[in-house]
């Protein structure tokens, strides 16, 4: 129940960065150029989330390769 919590509470908190994002762009720097200043706003968040699949990515991968039985004997290594 607390990670459900904990997953409910992150995921509002990415939905409140999409609606502060939309409002921070336009209340500071006006609606000039909204596009281009609300891409840079929201780069490091989205470089952030990717850099975040491709390691969890790696590391499913790594966790994976280490678990296969051995090829001649079928144990398991280690």
């Amino acid at each position: 129940m607390p990670l459900l919590a904990a997953l409910a509470i992150l995921a509002g908190g990415v939905g409140n960065l999409t609606l502060l994002q939309a409002t921070a762009v336009t209340d500071r720097w006006s609606t000039t150029h909204y596009g281009r200043l609300s891409g840079l706003l929201g780069a490091p968040t989205h470089i952030a989330a990717a850099l975040a699949c491709t390691s969890a990515l790696a590391t499913f991968l790594t966790a994976a390769s280490a678990a296969k039985p051995h090829p001649v004997s079928g144990a398991h290594p280690g």
